[in-house]
């Protein structure tokens, strides 16, 4: 519209692009009337506009308001109504400019004094917090160091007698002789009684030990661990003798359950052994202990509850000085006793600060040394070179195959971390020689350790890069096998570390059925009731098993003890009565002997004697079954038998030896002598009855015996009698012909030694068509 005007003033004549460019040249610093008003431009050719600003007076009704005015061709305003600051009724006016300014430049930018106090403050309530926190700690450290609750009295330690199980070794001496054998027993673990708990001792070296401030913090270390599946450290005796109590495990070791073939281990059981392991070395790991450097299936001990502890960990600064002052102690005697005492060799390592002590008192848990520890050790904690040389060539010795591996103290190792982390390595790999031992139930290189001497594995296993030969059957699945061979491998990077290792036994056990046993579904509690349950099983199933074999070893027993004594007296004997001598009325008595025994025997070789003497007792043996007789005693070629005793029977005893006499006269009738086949067996019978004694006679070999004068009175039976014939006395005959079932003949007088002339009386059967025997 302004161009428009503009150009009506213009001349026609003017070309259009021209009168534009002089329109827009124009239009500066112009004013012009509108509709609305003045119009101004500027000389930017922009139009200055005006303007109003409303406000909000009343805010009941929420209506805006026209408060001030501003023109702008002359730069000036007129205020219409009062404006409502915030805040009160009118409220203030705002500042154009900051007082400051808007950069904060315009003030003088020194800072109050009041700021500068409070801050100075603040910095030394915040110092005097540190150094209030680490004079804590540090008091608290102290105190801790000089806390002696670890320290135990030789004289607080009660040493068992008695019989124990497992693993612990057995001390049977006096109060003084206790001493004196724990002095012999060096390494080895002994089972006692501290303060009315069992505990697990065992010995350091003999000497006098200075307790270094790097000592007392192992001990507090040692005090402060606590863990499920890591033995508890209960104390130590510094004074001679030396030793370190723990915890108490009464179901031995690792070692122990696994050569215990009489118990079933599924893989169930087998994988929470192995998840006790693992959670135990992840807690030495993240420790201050940082790694266990003897670990072994003999330091894996298994409690009450079937729970793998961990032991025989820490303490190293405690062991070095040990061990130091007694090889200074042993230096200072004798040349010959070093000697005898440097079957502890060092096998040094690459690594300065670490160091593998090799010695041969170190044990498993019966108390006797371990020729395997050295198995255990990495082979990158030994050195190649020395490996292949000297200790091959023997300058390195290891008596008889007993050694022991004992690391670096962790306070060396926290100045290295090459150290910390070959020693965790190492931890892997002494683990994967107990997962082999797990699988096949085996010492650990089985079978190589059958076969070969100890010194001729580990050389194999620096230089040939042996390993245990595991079947891949044998395992639960190859997922656990290729775990394994990736926990032994020969460089340590190339070994997991526990917590992945932890991860891997979760996802195999999953993998194999046993994901219910894991510890994301089951709980420790409900595990030990697993195991306690499955071995109860066990137990009941070998119980009832030993159970019936008793039975019949007693069964067996009581046969050969039937054999020799009468069942009553023998049965009197077993509940542990005394056997009172009995008088008994009328018995039946039977001897017999061979006509030509000592003439045979002349004409024989013993052997053969014995063989006929044996088929002649087993013939009658079978025959006096048949019968209620008692076999007294065989002699030679005397065969003695009674009847109404132990057990009386009225006078059928008269009646059973007869009919039992009868019969042997017929069974010797077809009886062949093996080696005189021509020969003929000629008998010679002889019986009495009366009255007799009997008891039995001695305490280790008891024999149930006869006496009177009935037993002698038949033995003259006997010896006055004729070859197959059997002699009765007039006592027999009065008694037998109650029966009336037996024919006997008066064959004249004879005379008897100490009886005189007696009748010669033979008995027969009455009916032959009655075979009586």
């Amino acid at each position: 519209m302004v161009i428009n005007t503009m150009n009506n003033s213009s001349t026609i004549s003017q070309p259009v692009s021209m009168m534009l460019y002089f329109s827009f040249v124009e239009m500066r610093n112009l004013t012009l009337n509108g509709i609305s008003g003045d119009i101004t431009i500027d000389e930017e050719g922009d139009r200055i506009a005006d303007y109003a600003l409303l406000d909000q007076t009343n805010i009941d009704d929420g209506l805006f308001e026209v408060v001030l005015r501003y023109y702008g061709a002359t730069k000036s305003f007129t205020k219409e109504k009062e404006i409502k600051w915030p805040p009160g009724k009118f409220g203030v006016k705002p500042k154009d400019i900051p007082e400051c300014g808007f950069k904060g430049n315009a003030c003088d930018k020194d800072v109050p004094y009041w700021n500068i106090l409070l801050a100075t403050l603040l910095i030394i309530i915040a110092l005097i917090l540190v150094a209030s926190t680490f004079i804590y700690h540090k008091v608290k450290l102290e105190a801790a160091l000089a806390n002696m609750s670890w320290k135990v009295r030789w004289e607080d330690i009660i040493l068992d007698h008695g019989p124990r199980q497992s693993f612990m070794s057995k001390i049977t001496t006096s109060s003084q002789g206790e001493l004196n054998e724990i002095h012999h027993n060096e390494g080895k673990i002994i089972c006692a009684h501290y303060k009315g708990n069992r505990v697990a001792i065992k010995k350091l070296p003999s000497h006098k030990i200075e307790v270094t401030r790097e000592i007392l913090m192992e001990l507090k270390i040692m005090r402060e661990t606590s863990h499920e599946n890591l033995a508890r450290f209960i104390g130590a005796c510094i004074d001679v003798p030396n030793v370190i109590l723990t915890e108490y495990c009464p179901k031995g070791s690792l070692r122990d359950l696994l050569m215990n073939f009489s118990l079933n281990l599924d893989w169930m059981f087998r994988f929470s052994l192995i998840n006790d392991i693992i959670a135990g070395m992840c807690y030495l790991h993240s420790s201050e202990h940082i790694f266990h450097g003897r670990l072994k299936s003999t330091n894996c001990l298994v409690d009450s509850r079937f729970c793998i502890k961990l032991s025989d960990f820490g303490l190293e600064k405690l062991r070095s000085a040990a061990s130091i002052t007694a090889n200074n102690s042993s230096g200072d005697n004798n040349h010959q006793q070093q000697n005898k005492s440097s079957s502890k060799a060092l096998i040094s390592t690459n690594e300065p600060h670490l160091t593998i002590s090799v010695q041969t008192n170190d044990v498993v848990s019966n108390g006797q040394t371990d020729p395997y520890s050295i198995l255990y050790i990495s082979p990158d904690m030994l050195n190649n070179d020395l490996s292949k040389s000297n200790y091959v060539s023997g300058a390195i010795e290891i008596e008889k195959n007993k050694c022991r591996c004992t690391e670096v103290s962790k306070y060396k190792l926290r100045r290295c971390y090459d150290c910390v982390y070959r020693g965790q390595k190492a931890d892997v790999y002494s683990y994967s020689v107990i997962l082999q031992e797990i699988i096949t139930r085996s010492f650990p290189f089985h079978p190589y350790v059958l076969c070969m001497d100890i010194k001729t594995i580990v050389n194999n296993i620096v230089r040939h890069d042996l390993r245990p030969d595991v079947p891949l059957d044998l395992c639960e699945n190859k997922e656990l096998y290729h775990h394994m061979v990736r926990c032994w491998s020969r460089e340590p990077h190339s070994r997991p570390d526990f917590n992945h290792i932890k991860r891997e036994i979760r996802l195999i056990a999953r993998s194999s059925g046993q994901n219910e046993d894991s510890p994301e579904n089951t709980t420790l509690t409900e595990k030990l009731l697993q195991r306690m349950e499955q071995y109860a099983t066990e137990l009941e199933s070998i119980v009832e098993q030993r159970t019936s074999e008793l039975a019949e070893e007693k069964k067996k027993t009581e046969e050969l003890l039937y054999q020799i004594l009468p069942r009553v007296v023998a049965n009197q004997l077993k509940i542990g009565e005394s056997v009172i001598p009995d008088y008994y009325d009328s018995v039946t008595v039977y001897f017999s002997d061979i006509v030509g025994f000592t003439e045979m025997c002349s004409e024989s070789t013993p052997i053969e004697v014995v063989n006929f003497l044996n088929d002649l007792y087993t013939c009658f043996d079978s025959i006096i079954s048949d019968y209620d007789v008692y076999k007294v005693e065989t002699i030679g070629d005397a065969y003695m038998v009674v009847s109404g005793l132990p057990e009386r029977n009225g006078h059928e005893h008269v009646r059973q030896i007869a009919r039992m006499s009868l019969r042997m006269v017929e069974s010797v009738d077809g009886f062949v002598i093996r080696h005189r086949k021509e020969d003929k067996l000629k008998l010679r019978i002889g019986i009495h009855s009366g009255p007799c004694c009997a008891g039995v006679v001695g305490n280790k070999r008891p024999r149930y015996c006869l006496f009177g004068d009935t037993i002698n009175t038949a033995s003259r039976m006997e010896s006055t009698g004729e070859a197959l014939k059997i002699h009765i006395s007039s006592a027999t005959k009065k008694l037998l012909d109650h029966f009336k079932q037996f024919e006997i003949k008066e064959r004249g007088d004879v005379i008897i030694k100490g009886k005189g002339i007696m009748k010669y009386l033979e008995l027969a059967c009455k009916f032959t068509s009655e075979k009586i025997c």
